[in-house]
């Protein structure tokens, strides 16, 4: 899959699984160093915007990236760990 193919498949994240998500930021990650075109994909995707179904804002400060529809969120500075909503509310 070509890196923009990746980028593509992020941006329109269906927000039905986490780990899906997961799985193209980090193929989209591994690519930078064999696609010239990295660094400019890269800097056209807003990484606070991604899809996601709406988190509660009382958790504004916790670095969640995106959430799906069963609660399950993308987390972490640099979008490396799934938390479930329960336990980030714990």
């Amino acid at each position: 899959m070509k890196t923009e193919e990746i980028l593509k498949h992020i941006k329109n994240w269906d927000r039905e699984d986490i780990n899906v998500l997961f799985g193209a930021i980090q193929h989209f990650k591994m690519r930078e160093k064999d696609d010239p075109e990295w660094v400019f994909l890269n800097e056209s995707i807003d990484w606070t915007d991604l899809p996601s179904e709406p988190v509660p804002s009382d958790l504004a400060g916790y670095p969640i990236w995106a959430m799906d529809k069963n609660n399950v969120c993308l987390v972490g500075e640099a979008m490396d760990s799934i938390e479930t909503l329960e336990e980030i509310q714990k």
